[in-house]
């Protein structure tokens, strides 16, 4: 009004005044504070009269979130239980007819704040103290709440709550003269979403079994059986991953062999060809005779069935000159003239998947602020997931990895929260959190609705022979098999991707990964896979390996081409 009326430069220079002091006197970074002009306030008192006029001439503080905001002003004026909302609880006759509401919080005959009654009313209401405001609480004697409901017949009906009387203490505080440590904490992403998925899985079996330098038993990493009686209840089907059943190989192969009684296998002994196991063809035949025994002794395999061979290095040796060449060269390999003795082993299960790999946890602390320890930790629903405790400068982003964690785990909480605690060098403490909302996308829930789910397909392609990209006539069945079921699915959203071992430079293997997966993908496409637009080829090398490389078994298994379908299952 007068002078004031639609002059936002006026509200502009009050507010820079107020920043200008912010920045000379208490060190507080400009770019903190953002300034913004408006005429009357968001909530004004009343401009007709004077004392709501001179209440309007005002620069109102906003703050980034409410722990900001308690950190900065909550201390000055504080409910002596430390409760931090009104509650309100509603007693209404079980058989009446709302159809709208309200609840007016008043003090003095004046309105604090007004909520809405739904026809379907919650029985208790908390209304937090900074709503209210604390400041105008403060000046009030006793704050009531008053219910006004209009029924299905258009009759209103209202009751009021007794007196909550307010005493108001007063106590002289010296602060020092400086101002306490602020900082945020930034939670990506928001929210997390994990989705119970079909998985089927489709894995290759390895045929080799590792054995240890200058040893022919059969290492305790493998799955074996006691006795016939504890070899019946198996099933392959009920393995999860490539790993799982790659430990169970003598048992997969005692099974189909056992029920295929025609079959004949070869086993050939090979050594690492250096040191005690130099020319030892002793020691070849040993390690075969080994996995022969227990066949027979387990799974009933007549040994007439089983061929031993012994050699020296394999015929498709790993380099003999690295400590990881030499431990891949002492093996037994084995081969079937039944195709199926050694074809795939598939499975299906429910997984946790998530298009979120990693929440990321940004810490941002006002300039020049150094905290000289601090604790990060992560909470899903107040229980202590992970936490670090470290001291001198934060870095920019922290990463947890999901994978790591566990979607299954993850996908059991409501919300995931990162907490930021830490003391600088004056003793002075700061405190910040963030969360979010962990949404679980469940496979039955969407049955129950006859909705669609997803389905994720992996097939992986072994064995690619140590530092070669062609694919043998031994993957060329397992090619042509997700070729027909491209097929079948031609909706599908194809992903073709190589991995190597970890053997030699990065650059190196990362360019072999490239030239795995190109090779997997123009086979796919001379096969006459429709949807071209749906596939995508890439390498990953050794980045992300599948599998442990310091065990044989895992480097052979990263020698590989995954391919994985991704679709929806309608009911």
């Amino acid at each position: 009004t007068g002078p004031e009326a639609d002059n936002l430069a006026l509200a502009q220079a009050r507010a820079e005044t107020v920043r200008e002091y912010l920045h000379r006197i208490w060190a507080i970074a400009p770019q903190r504070m953002r300034i913004e002009a408006r005429n009357l306030p968001e909530a004004p008192s009343a401009p007709d009269t004077r004392p709501g006029r001179l209440e309007n001439q005002r620069v109102e503080f906003v703050f980034s979130s409410p722990a900001a905001r308690e950190q900065a002003m909550g201390a000055l004026i504080a409910e002596t239980d430390n409760r931090q909302a009104l509650t309100v609880r509603l007693d209404l006759d079980p058989r009446a007819e709302i159809r709208s509401g309200e609840i007016l919080i008043q003090g003095e005959d004046r309105v604090l704040t007004t909520l809405p009654v739904p026809e379907t009313p919650a029985r208790v209401y908390a209304v937090p103290l900074d709503t209210l405001g604390r400041q105008r609480l403060a000046g009030l004697g006793a704050v009531e709440a008053q219910l006004r409901i209009d029924d299905g017949s258009g009759r209103r009906h209202e009751a009021a709550s007794d007196l909550c009387h307010i005493r108001t203490r007063t106590r002289e505080v010296i602060h020092a003269l400086d101002h306490p440590p602020f900082g945020t904490l930034r939670l990506e992403p928001k929210p997390v979403t994990v989705e119970e998925v079909t998985v089927v899985d489709s894995s290759p079996l390895l045929p080799h079994i590792y054995f240890d330098a200058g040893r022919s038993e059969i290492p305790e990493r493998y799955s074996v059986f006691a006795t016939p009686a504890e070899a019946r209840a198996f099933d392959e089907t009920t393995l999860s991953d490539a790993m799982e059943k790659y430990r169970h190989l003598l048992n997969i192969i005692g099974k189909r062999a056992a029920e295929r009684p025609r079959s004949r296998l070869t086993l050939t002994g090979c050594t690492s060809d250096t040191g005690a196991e130099k020319g030892n063809l002793a020691l070849s035949r040993r390690r075969a005779e080994a996995v022969r025994a227990y066949w027979t002794a387990v799974w009933g395999i007549d040994s007439a069935r089983v061929r031993i061979d012994a050699r020296g290095l394999p015929a498709a040796a790993s380099s003999p000159d690295l400590p990881e060449g030499r431990a891949e060269n002492q093996r037994v390999e084995i081969t079937a003239d039944d195709p199926a003795i050694l074809d795939t082993v598939q499975s299906t299960r429910i997984e946790a998947l998530s298009q979120t790999e990693r929440i990321r946890i940004v810490p941002e602390i006002e300039e020049g602020l150094t905290l000289t320890r601090w604790r990060l930790a992560i909470y899903g629903d107040g229980e202590r997931i992970e936490a670090l405790d470290a001291e001198g400068p934060l870095e920019a982003a922290y990463v947890l990895s999901l994978k790591e964690v566990g979607l299954l785990t993850i996908g059991r909480y409501r919300s995931i929260a990162a907490e930021l605690e830490g003391v600088d060098a004056h003793g002075r403490r700061l405190q910040v959190r963030d969360s979010s909302e962990v949404q679980l996308l469940r496979r039955e829930e969407r049955l129950a609705r006859r909705e669609g789910y997803r389905v994720v397909e992996k097939y992986a392609l072994i064995l690619f022979d140590f530092n070669r990209a062609e694919i043998g006539e031994h993957n060329r069945s397992v090619v042509a098999r997700i070729g027909a079921r491209l097929k079948e699915r031609p909706g599908a959203v194809v992903r073709v991707i190589g991995h190597t071992d970890s053997i030699g430079s990065f650059d190196y293997n990362l360019e072999l990964a490239r030239k795995r997966a190109r090779s997997a993908y123009d086979l796919l496409l001379s096969a006459g896979v429709p949807a071209r637009d749906r596939i995508s080829h890439e390498g990953k090398g050794p980045a992300e390996p599948l599998y442990d490389n310091r065990l044989p078994e895992g480097r052979a298994y990263n020698r590989t081409v995954a391919v994985i379908l991704d679709y929806e299952e309608k009911p």
